[in-house]
């Protein structure tokens, strides 16, 4: 009986994921989804409130943005760092510094309404996201490779979607209550610690010394050099800094949109988790897709036609249903261009520099997280006098979707020209 329900599971995993599916079985990899997940509560329960929170904190349409802002700002400094300190000091303790910090920066948000106090602590947290993520990403790479190491960055991705389909709704209840109850979510991290430390196994042997510490910088400056040198991955780096730039928008401002249409926090966790529901699915359909196009840029492209589309549409949605297919077209673009990125990444860079490279992509990944709150904020609030604050936020989510869009576009067609290469054959 055990051994049939055992190839029913076995089954099932190859039929939603593909012929990768026995890497569920390594517990390595459930707790770095398990890790994943958690980071998810540092936005997904946030977003869709984040015109709840303007009012008992005092702010602005502009200004809330700011929440997003510091949140991802530690990850410009400290991803790269993050990568060379995980290829010295082993990734399992950074993964556990990382989940007690963003836990705690998180939980503590609703102590305090003070608008200055609650962006220091999502600094504080953000420091906690900007560990985690690089080391979760190099921990897959280390384990995997090509058409697996793909498949195991879309359940990572798929991870973050389940994260973003449920504390959405949860949020959108919670927030009815009391402003500051979405943000205790982030204590689940606390409950994530004993676990890693107990069952996840380091994935890498390091020897620290200071002599290693100095190897590892002029490493970094190398595999900078490299990435530079390597016009397949300055495209590369290109395009994710881009893409960047289109989804934050959504995040930032889908709870205006949704009252714009005469919704609430509860209807903007259901637009949220809808996205996220279709997001997580495709994620994991990834590794599938790369395997059968024989290319990551093919379905790269085509995933940002539809990134961008559905933004564009949601900036101009008038009603509920036409809110739920922009969403479905989003998470559906979003959920194949995160895996297929970080997949391309971890797969140009050797072992010996694969944390280094992680970091450096993903602190271009995060460019837009961090400014294009602060820039359409800043565009919101100068159109607002004449156009009004519905229009403002429309037009400025919408441009920015076409834009950079586009942009992407440009850098993945002459990526595909190009033509793959390694960091160490450039």
């Amino acid at each position: 009986m055990m051994d049939s329900l055992l190839q029913k599971r076995h089954t099932v995993a190859a039929y939603l994921i593909g012929g990768n599916s026995e890497i569920l079985e390594d517990t390595n990899l459930r707790l770095l989804l398990l890790t994943n997940l958690v980071t998810a509560l540092g936005f997904a329960p946030i977003s869709p409130v984040l015109s709840s929170l303007v009012v008992p904190l005092q702010a602005t349409e502009g200004s809330i943005g700011l929440i997003v802002t510091v949140f991802a700002f530690p990850s410009l400094l400290v991803i790269p760092i993050v990568g060379v300190a995980s290829d010295l000091v082993g990734r399992k303790r950074l993964l556990l510094f990382g989940l007690i910090i963003h836990g705690f920066g998180g939980g503590l948000i609703p102590f305090t309404t003070d608008f200055g106090i609650i962006l220091l602590l999502r600094l504080v947290q953000g420091v906690g996201y900007a560990i985690l993520v690089p080391v979760i990403l190099t921990s897959i790479g280390d384990a995997y490779g090509q058409s697996e190491e793909t498949t195991a960055q879309g359940l990572r991705f798929a991870s973050t979607g389940l994260a973003e389909t449920v504390f959405p709704v949860v949020a959108g209840v919670l927030v009815t209550v009391f402003w500051g109850l979405p943000f205790l979510l982030s204590f689940i991290a606390l409950a994530v610690v004993p676990l890693l430390y107990r069952h996840f196994d380091e994935t890498v042997t390091v020897e620290y010394s200071h002599a290693n510490a100095f190897e590892e910088l002029r490493a970094y400056r190398s595999t900078v050099a490299l990435f530079f040198s390597n016009g397949f991955a300055t495209l590369i780096l290109l395009g994710m800094t881009f893409a960047s730039f289109i989804y934050i928008g959504f995040a930032v401002y889908i709870s205006f949109i949704v009252s714009f249409v005469d919704g609430g926090p509860a209807q903007t966790g259901l637009v949220v988790m809808l996205t996220s529901v279709v997001y997580m699915t495709s994620s994991t359909q990834a590794g599938r897709l790369a395997e059968a196009l024989g290319s990551r840029i093919v379905p790269l492209l085509i995933a940002n036609v539809l990134h961008g589309v559905g933004i564009a549409i949601v900036a101009g949605s008038s009603s509920l249903p036409g809110l739920w297919l922009a969403g479905t077209m989003t998470g559906l673009g979003q959920g194949l261009i995160n895996p297929l990125y970080r997949s391309i990444v971890t797969d140009m860079a050797p072992t010996s520099v694969r944390g280094t490279a992680v970091g450096i992509a993903e602190t271009f990944g995060r460019v837009g997280i961090v400014f294009s709150p602060v820039l359409m904020g800043i565009i919101i609030t100068s159109l607002s006098g004449t156009i009004g604050g519905e229009l403002a936020i429309r037009i400025t989510l919408g441009g920015t979707a076409v834009l950079f869009s586009l942009l992407v576009l440009v850098t993945l067609l002459a990526a595909r020209r190009v033509g793959f290469t390694r960091l160490d054959a450039a």
